[in-house]
This record gives C-alpha cells, structure tokens and sequence, in this order.
C-alpha cells in the first residue's frame, strides 16, 4: 500500500515549490505494508528563512498567483482555485454540474448570471456592447475576426483558453505545448500587440508566440501604441485578407483617440478596433464569450464557461465549510505595493470573504503589517526577489 506524502502535507511546498501554504507543518505517515505492520514516521518542515524577523513572525499562509489570472480572463477560475488550495487545502466538494450551479439562484446571480454584451446578427455579424473613456457605451458591430493585435494579455489569455477548448487539451499542459495544429493557430489569431516582456511578466504564454512573426507593438498599454506602427502592423496582417482588429480596454480612450485609432485600422484594410473589460467575476464571463463570439469560436465558448462555473462552484461549496472564518490578506507586488482593492481582484477577494483593509494600492510599512497581523501573503509568480526580501527579513 503507497501512501501519497504531498496529498497528506497541510503546509507543504506544492507544485515543484510554486507556493507555500503553511510555514511549519509536522507530518506523521504511517505506512502500512501488505506483510507486515511496519510503521514510518516522517517529519515535515519547511525552511522558513531568517524568522525570527519580518513577516515570518505571522506565521501567515503564502500563495501565489499569476498577476494576468486576475483579469477578465478564463484564468480567474484557476486564480479562485489555487488560491483555495494554498490556504485550504484541496476544495472537498466536487462532482457538481452547471445545472447544480444554476439551481443555486444566490451563487448563480452574484457570479455567473452576467448580462450578454453581443449579440449575433441575421448577417452573421457581431454586435459587441463596447466601453471606452469617450463614449461610454456604444454598440460595435463587426464581422468575423481572423487576426488580433492584442493591446492587454488578458485578451490573448482568452483568446489561447479557447483554443485549447477547442483542440481538446487543458491549457498550460505538455498536451497543449506539444500540440503543432494549436501553436499555428494561436500564432495566426494572437498576431501581435502587446510587448513581449510583458507578456513574459505576466504570463505563462511566451513559448506559445513566434518572435520572429509577432508584431510587438513596445508597448503594453494601447495609448501608447505609436500609430503610424499601428498602421504597419494592420497592413501587413490583413495583406493576405485576413480579418484584423485591435483590441483593448477604452478606460484611457477619448473620442479622439478612439475615432484616430478605428480610422487607422479600417484605413490599412483591417475591421474596427473593439475595447471590452470587465469590473467582476460574471463580467469576466461575458467578455470571454464576447470575444469568443468575434473570434470564431462561439461553438466553443459554452462548453468554456460551463467548466469553468462548475470549478468555480466547487471552490464555492467548499468554501462553505469554512464559514466564520476570519482571513486579512495582504497581497504585494514586486514593486513592494499593494494590490487595489478593486475591479475583479476586489471581487475574487470578496468572493473568499477575506478582509482587504491592507489592500491600499500603495506601500504598507512593515510595522503596520505587523500590527493587523494578516494571515494571509499573496504575491506574483512573476515576482523574482528573494524569500527573505518578500517577508522583509533581508
């Protein structure tokens, strides 16, 4: 009889050292042989530093999450359910279908039931409820995309999320990486647009793009997106009759940029550009079946979101058992700023239920940390600095 150390480990350092749940934890595995009665000890701890300073003195659960999985991406789920699994443990509830998440009306209301932001037309055609800084809302109608430039990961984060659906293989998986028909795909949709040292910080989708063929725009943000670059890029991927549009968040876009933008892609032979985001968890959803819609991959884009409602209930159920409980998170950026209180991280954060008073978009003093004792430490997998640095003990 195997006994499976790491699925009995309640602070163990998980996923080939990805995160930490608990500083110490003591293991005792009995190991019960078919002849005989031998029995094993085992002690478990984890190597905690210098922790007789900084933040080790919490003795705090450590997470880490990917900074593009807190975007209106399919991602979000995953985010939910690592972080889960690094505080909690494995959810224990599960086997659950989207029907079983629909019937409960207060889950379903509060983080699944979003309101369609497209609508497909007699003419095939798509029309996408669309938010910019200039005109707020305004109805974008665009015909089907081939070719994106990206201006945001969260859109090639979709955009790869429904690929993988659609070939069958989970995202991030040696199935996927090793899958020749998925890379041309997501190489020929994700053309170009945000900078690849970007992409690299925050996210997993770097070996997935052609340097050599991706159009990098040098920028991360799309009001810096020169326009005369702009207006190389749409040129040379619609050159072949290709289908292209520049896509982005309008949060920082005026009218005027917005109409100098949309005249430069159509201008080059491209169709529109279209600027979607979201503020919370279900809006997530709504984007990525928006986009998906564009796309192409609308007989997709249901079976998506359904696993990704079910996993999401499944984080919610579990969370049940864990009512009354009292969590303070502190989440910091290698930058050794504090995540915002706001859009769907905010969301993520009420949907654990956890207090984010230290969450001030701004630098928090190591004794003011000290002082509201969380236990809970968030950072990035991007996050390069050392152990010691993060808990402020170097």
């Amino acid at each position: 009889m195997i006994i499976n150390i790491t699925k009995l480990l309640q602070g163990d350092i998980s996923n080939g050292g990805t995160y930490v749940k608990k500083n110490v934890a003591i293991v005792v595995l009995a190991v019960v042989l078919l002849l005989g009665a031998t029995v094993a000890t085992v002690f478990y701890s984890q190597d905690r530093g210098n922790n007789a300073k900084g933040l080790y003195a919490l003795d705090a659960a450590i997470a880490y999450v990917d900074a593009g999985g807190t975007s209106a991406t399919p991602k979000v789920v995953d985010t939910i359910e690592a972080l889960y699994e690094q505080v909690y443990g494995e959810p224990p509830h599960k086997g659950y279908t989207v029907d079983d998440a629909r019937a409960d009306a207060a889950f379903w209301e509060r983080y699944c039931g979003y309101d369609s932001i497209v609508t497909v037309n007699e003419d095939d055609t798509f029309t996408v409820r669309t938010q910019s800084q200039g005109y707020g809302a305004k109805d974008v109608t665009l015909p089907r995309t081939d070719r994106m430039l990206s201006m945001g990961t969260m859109y090639m984060t979709v955009a790869y999320y429904l690929i993988c659906e659609k070939h069958g293989v989970s995202p991030y998986s040696s199935g996927a990486r090793d899958n020749e028909a998925l890379l041309v795909e997501f190489r020929n949709v994700v053309a170009g647009g945000t900078d690849l040292a970007y992409v690299e910080q925050e996210t997993e989708l770097l070996e997935y793009i052609d340097r050599g063929t991706y159009r990098d725009a040098g920028q991360h943000t799309i009001g810096n997106y020169d326009r005369e670059r702009l207006a190389d890029d749409v040129s040379a991927l619609s050159a072949d009759g290709s289908a292209v549009m520049l896509v982005g968040t309008g949060r920082t876009m005026d009218k005027e940029s917005y109409d100098a933008y949309d005249s430069i892609v159509k201008g080059q032979g491209g169709i529109g550009v279209l600027f979607v985001t979201a503020s919370d968890i279900k809006g997530s959803f709504a984007c990525i079946e928006a986009l998906g819609s564009v796309l192409g991959y609308g007989g997709h884009t249901s079976s998506l979101l359904e696993r990704l409602q079910v996993k999401l209930y499944s984080v919610y159920k579990s969370l049940e058992d864990h009512a009354g409980e009292t969590h303070k998170v502190y989440w910091e950026s290698s930058q050794r700023n504090t995540l915002g209180s706001s859009g769907v991280s905010k969301d993520i954060m009420t949907f654990f239920g956890w207090d984010t008073t230290l969450l001030t978009q701004g630098q928090v003093d190591t004794e003011a940390i000290l002082r509201e004792k969380p236990d809970v430490l968030i950072f990035y997998n991007a996050d390069k600095r050392p152990m010691d640095e993060k808990m402020r003990a170097a």
